[in-house]
């Protein structure tokens, strides 16, 4: 069963994401440790190359070769998913496979300092072994967070893609060629008629929550992802122009 969450933005937008389950969850963290045990190994091998020995980690576990290795391995562990989360907008490889993404409670992207906190709380998610703690808390949650996320204020949900790219006004000079895949109603279509052809006679509060209102309703009904929205009248204009009879 689909586990959904209705997210009201700090700009007073609704908008409903269904929450990635523990089963996605660690599919994606399995794929992102392969790659982190693969940097890790390469790594290893860098020192080995540069003339480090095992005996020089393991005769004397005090040495700077010792050192140099946990700083890497923290580096690696918990470096990783802060510098892809930043990259990629609250993704890493593993999660982009899965189509999930990290995002802030209030539906906003995901900022470094919420970052860090998450992934430096995998230490208590990890406990004792195995992600333990991790799932259990993940299990009891509604809405499928772990420590991290908690502590973090962040959730991750499934990401819809849009069914196009979404298409700038440049490009509806070509819209004949191309099958409207943003279809209006007759009501809806002079609707936003109505709207933007009396848009210059509105208060600018009133006109900016007009835009907004409509904006959030075709956001939705189109699946169209948060980084992908372009300006909100820009957005009604193609609307309108695509469904020109």
């Amino acid at each position: 069963m689909e586990n959904k969450i209705k997210i009201v933005t700090p700009e007073g937008v609704n908008i409903h994401f269904e929450i990635a389950g523990i089963g996605s969850r660690f599919v994606a963290l399995f794929l992102d440790t392969l790659i982190q045990t693969g940097l890790f190994v390469i790594i290893l091998f860098s020192f080995v190359g540069a003339g480090m020995t095992l005996e020089d980690t393991f005769d004397n576990v005090l040495s700077w070769y010792t050192a140099v290795l946990i700083l890497i391995a923290f580096i690696v562990y918990i470096g990783y998913f802060i510098f892809f989360e930043m990259i990629m907008r609250g993704r890493t490889p593993g999660k982009a496979a899965l189509k999930l993404r990290t995002i802030k409670n209030n539906g906003q992207p995901v900022s470094f300092v919420a970052s860090v906190l998450r992934n430096l709380f995998r230490f208590a998610d990890v406990f004792p072994g195995l992600y333990a703690v991790g799932i259990i808390v993940m299990f009891v949650s509604e809405d499928c967070k772990r420590v991290g996320d908690y502590v973090a204020g962040t959730i991750v949900v499934k990401e819809y893609a849009s069914r196009v790219p979404m298409p700038m006004i440049d490009d509806l000079k070509t819209k004949e060629q191309r099958v409207n895949t943003y279809p209006l109603s007759s009501e809806e279509y002079h609707l936003l008629k109505e709207f933007l052809s009396r848009k210059d006679q509105l208060t600018p509060h009133k006109r900016a929550e007009l835009s907004q209102q409509l904006c959030a309703r075709f956001f939705e009904k189109f699946y169209i992802p948060v980084e992908e929205r372009m300006d909100q009248e820009k957005f009604l204009h193609m609307l309108v122009e695509m469904n020109r009879e």
